[in-house]
């Protein structure tokens, strides 16, 4: 699930495909946007987790895409990703911390009637 900011200016989108590429090094063109979610939605992150840049959590736009690539297209940045794996919806939400499972769940339930028709 790569998440990142928005630059100032910068379009939901262009966010999406910019920080996909940063993370995950797939380009858009390996990439169809199938859905988003119209609401942002946001978690408050634990005390520990805080800092300068997240302060107290993050509000973020969730988009549903579909990856056209080939697994081996995908190298994890080393940064904010070391590895990567395919998960269906309970185990992404079961593998994810406390303070995002909330958020993640909507996200799953959401799109599932979208995965569900795709399969």
């Amino acid at each position: 699930m790569p998440q990142g900011g928005i630059m100032p200016g910068e379009d939901p989108k262009a966010a999406l495909f910019r920080e996909v590429l940063e993370e995950t090094s797939i380009p858009a063109s390996k990439l169809q946007l199938i859905d988003e979610i119209e609401e942002w939605l946001g978690y408050e992150l634990p005390e520990s987790y805080r800092n300068a840049k997240t302060e107290r959590g993050q509000v973020q736009k969730w988009f549903l895409l579909r990856f056209l690539g080939r697994d081996s297209d995908i190298t994890p940045d080393q940064k904010e990703f070391s590895s990567w794996e395919w998960l269906a919806a309970n185990e992404l939400i079961d593998s994810a911390a406390p303070f995002r499972r909330a958020v993640y769940r909507r996200v799953c339930a959401r799109f599932a009637a979208v995965i569900t028709a795709e399969r």
